[in-house]
C-alpha cells in the first residue's frame, strides 16, 4: 500500500485524536458497512446498531457518509435508525470526538445536493414518527434546495395530505422565506373553496380534505413573517 493511499485511510478515519485503540475497530467497522448495504433489512438493522454502539459515524467522515446515502432506504424502520444517527451528529455534542467537524463537513456537503425523492423521504420518516423532526430539520436545514422542493410538495394536491402537511410545518420551522408566496397562494386557493361550499352546499365536496392543511399553512405564515 502506498503512502498516499494509507494517509488518505487514516485521514476517513481520524485515528490519531478520536477513539482509543480504534484501529483494533477496522474489521468490525468494514463489516458493519457492508452489512448496511446489504439487500436484507434485517442484515442492514444489524450492521447499523453495529455502528451507533461504536460511535463509528461521529469518527469516521466515511461511516456518516455511507450511511447519509441511506437516507432514502425502502424500509421505514431502517431509514428512521439512519436519520436518528446521522441527524443526531448535528443535535448533540460529542466531548472528544475531535474528527466531528470534519464528519459535519462531508455529511453537509452530501445533503447540499439533496433533491425532492430524498426529502420526501425525510419527511416521511417526520410523519412516522414525529419525535425525530428536530433530526429531520437538521438534515433539511444543510440543503439550500429544501425550501423550494417543499414548497414543490405541499402545492401538490396528488401527494399524500400528510407529507403536504410535513412540509408546510418545516417550512415555517426552518424560516424558508422563499415559500411565502407559495403557502399564500395555497391558503387562498383553499379559503376560496370552504367560501365556496358555503355559499353552494349542494356541491360536491371534491378534494375538501385539503383544507386541513389551513391551520398549519396559517401557523407557518405567522413564523414566517414574524421579526
Amino acid at each position: 500500500m502506498s503512502d498516499s493511499i494509507h494517509r488518505t485511510q487514516l485521514e476517513l478515519f481520524d485515528l490519531a485524536d478520536t477513539v482509543e485503540d480504534v484501529v483494533e475497530l477496522f474489521p468490525e467497522i468494514w463489516q458493519a458497512l457492508e452489512m448496511v448495504v446489504s439487500p436484507e433489512v434485517e442484515i442492514r438493522l444489524r450492521g447499523l446498531e453495529l455502528i451507533r454502539k461504536r460511535n463509528a459515524e461521529r469518527f469516521s467522515p466515511l461511516v456518516a457518509y455511507v450511511l447519509a446515502t441511506c437516507l432514502e432506504d425502502e424500509d421505514i424502520d431502517f431509514r428512521l435508525k439512519v436519520v436518528q444517527s446521522i441527524g443526531g451528529i448535528f443535535t448533540s455534542e460529542f466531548p472528544g470526538f475531535i474528527s466531528l467537524a470534519e464528519v459535519k463537513k462531508i455529511v453537509k456537503h452530501y445533503l447540499s445536493q439533496m433533491r425532492q425523492r430524498k426529502i420526501f423521504a425525510l419527511l416521511q420518516v417526520a410523519e412516522y414518527q414525529p419525535s425525530v423532526r428536530e433530526e429531520v430539520a437538521q438534515l433539511l436545514k444543510a440543503c439550500s434546495y429544501s425550501g423550494k422542493i417543499m414548497a414543490d410538495i405541499f402545492s401538490d394536491h396528488k401527494l399524500p395530505l400528510e407529507i403536504r402537511s410535513q412540509a408546510i410545518y418545516f417550512v415555517g420551522y426552518l424560516g424558508f422565506l422563499e415559500t411565502i408566496p407559495r403557502l399564500e397562494r395555497l391558503k387562498e386557493r383553499l379559503e376560496s373553496r370552504i367560501n365556496g361550499q358555503r355559499s353552494m352546499p349542494f356541491v360536491l365536496k371534491s378534494g375538501s380534505e385539503d383544507v386541513s392543511l389551513l391551520p398549519k399553512i396559517r401557523t407557518s405564515l405567522v413564523l414566517l413573517k414574524s421579526p
